[in-house]
């Protein structure tokens, strides 16, 4: 029988209510009891020949999703020897994570860089696993900026590239207005909004032609990997400009969202083939993103799982009851229905608090479920708010947490 892999530290022969009786191999429960080593030894068989690995969430607020990232994250890392982390986080914002760690506490880090509904305890434990293993490198990959680190390094690169730094000073101030009137539902795509966006994207095309024009001059302040970063970041800016102002025209909410999961994928392409094309990598990222396979939308996954094959391994992140944090950090109840195909009974049918299903490469009895339409609530999976997907299209694994709850803000 193919095993059903749990999260609990003991094994037992238990059947699950969406699964018939399946044996159950002991791997690692997230319980609190600290002094319990984390053992996620089976992923050295499900993970041999993978490069790169994606794990998901159905949430961005999840306290035992938090932790059970920031558990893996380490294991990956000393076990397995993963060295580079890309969160979905500001690709910019990302600089000052991985090349201020030994000026910032960790978390300082974490809003420096982070996206908002991350700025928790949980990602700052994440930070100081980060500050003491300078060989993990750290790197956001979203065109959404996540914080306002960036302008920082704007500042101290404007002196080393032009005689006249007064014209670039207030950049990234302007870049903040216009996501206001951007993100403000009631700003249309008029004459006024027309020239802000043009003004501001020539700022950051001569700013971006500044930086490569004095690239050498640039690489000896900050270090090769900063100043390509400080470029591609420009870059990020100037297509995020292009394709919210293109939303304002138009109101084409699936241009808008595929125009950013592609450009998140070609920075992640960038970051692993370029920059750190000796490492192998973690990817943490919404379950929408990192999923392999979406009907409706085109997502990152699915752009990397073109591009990197069989070397791409997803895992999607599922709870069973509680509740969460919304992106606005309020509390959402999990309800729950009686469908046998809704993930969070299967999740709740488990025997082990934690429980990880890997996806086989043929339907077995058991697991059928991981290769049907299966209903998942609480979580984004595509514009038209529909509410089932195929496991097995998505992801080459599921992870279920039976309880969910709301993590703890540092802001």
């Amino acid at each position: 029988m193919y095993k059903c892999l749990s999260l609990l530290g003991f094994s037992a022969l238990l059947s699950l209510q969406a699964c018939q009786s399946i044996q159950l191999l002991p791997v690692y429960s997230i319980a609190a009891d600290k002094e319990t080593a984390p053992d996620f030894s089976v992923f050295k068989k499900l993970l041999k020949n993978n490069r790169v690995v994606m794990l998901g969430e159905f949430c961005h607020g999840a306290k035992e999703i938090n932790q059970l990232r920031k558990s893996f994250i380490q294991y990956l890392h000393e076990d397995l020897g993963y060295e580079l982390l890309l969160f979905e986080s500001g690709i910019g914002e990302g600089i000052s994570i991985e090349f201020e760690r030994k000026e910032l506490s960790a978390t300082q880090m974490v809003t420096a860089g982070v996206t908002g509904p991350w700025h928790t305890e949980d990602y700052v434990e994440i930070m100081q696993y980060i500050k003491v293993n300078p060989d993990l490198h750290v790197a956001g990959f979203d065109v959404q900026r996540t914080g306002r680190s960036f302008d920082r390094w704007v500042q101290k690169a404007l002196p080393t590239i032009t005689p006249n730094p007064e014209t670039y000073q207030q950049v990234e101030t302007l870049y903040t207005e216009m996501l206001r009137l951007f993100r403000n539902r009631k700003v249309k795509a008029d004459e006024g909004l027309e020239g802000k966006y043009a003004h501001l994207s020539k700022l950051y095309r001569d700013l971006a032609n500044l930086l490569v024009e004095n690239e050498t001059a640039v690489k000896n302040k900050f270090g090769e990997k900063v100043a390509a970063l400080m470029i591609r970041t420009l870059s990020n800016r100037q297509a995020y400009l292009d394709y919210f102002m293109d939303f304002k025209r138009s109101n084409d909410y699936r241009a808008r969202w595929t125009a950013r999961d592609s450009l998140m994928a070609n920075n992640a392409l960038w970051l692993i083939n370029n920059l750190y094309p000796d490492k192998k990598i973690i990817i943490h990222a919404h379950n929408f993103h990192i999923s392999k396979y979406n009907e409706k939308e085109l997502t990152m996954g699915e752009i990397l799982a073109e591009q990197l094959g069989e070397e791409l391994y997803a895992i999607g992140v599922f709870g069973g009851k509680g509740a969460y944090a919304n992106n606005g950090r309020k509390s959402e109840e999990m309800s729950l229905t009686k469908a046998k195909h809704d993930i969070q009974q299967i999740v709740l049918g488990a025997p082990h608090e934690i429980s990880i299903f890997p996806i086989p490469d043929t339907p077995k009895a058991e697991l059928n479920w991981l290769f049907e339409p299966i209903l998942v609530n609480h979580s984004f999976i595509n514009l038209e708010n529909d509410r089932e997907l195929i496991p097995v299209k998505a992801f080459d694994a599921v992870v279920g947490i039976k309880g969910i709850s709301p993590p703890k803000y540092i802001n």
